[in-house]
């Protein structure tokens, strides 16, 4: 597979808009992770599939795996996005059971009743965990 060898990689960006000052300040100072943890993470779930699918070093199920690792963590992280802005996630983002459940119990109300598809922020808070970050899902890369 892959030879051993220890690779350096430097990258250094000097920000000039407002919001990426604000995201930049946000990873150096958040207490969620380290600041590299945190930048990995999110360069694996969002590249590393797509380098892992030209890569003739994997196979077609490290590939899958690599994939399906980056999905969730992909998923997370819009449900941890919804909730910190308090947002409710949209019906399509619901699992198909809990779609199911909430159609019921909407279709057994009253049509004068005003009814929301969604979770409320405070459920969608305990379905995803407040933050909690899989820092693990990709240490085997």
């Amino acid at each position: 597979m892959f030879k051993k060898s220890r690779s350096h990689f430097r990258w250094r960006y000097q920000p000039r808009n407002k919001i990426d000052i604000l995201m930049l300040d946000y990873i150096s100072t958040s207490d969620v992770m380290s600041t590299t943890n945190m930048i990995l993470l999110a360069l694996k779930a969002f590249w590393l599939p797509l380098a892992a699918a030209q890569s003739p070093d994997l196979d077609k199920a490290n590939k899958e795996r690599i994939a399906i690792e980056a999905c969730c963590s992909l998923l997370i992280q819009i449900n941890q996005i919804y909730a910190a802005v308090g947002l409710e996630l949209p019906n399509y983002m619901l699992p198909s059971n809990q779609r199911e459940l909430i159609e019921a119990w909407n279709n057994s109300q009253s049509k004068t009743n005003s009814t929301s598809n969604y979770s409320s922020i405070e459920e969608q808070k305990k379905q995803i965990g407040q933050f909690n970050y899989d820092t693990d899902s990709f240490s085997s890369w």
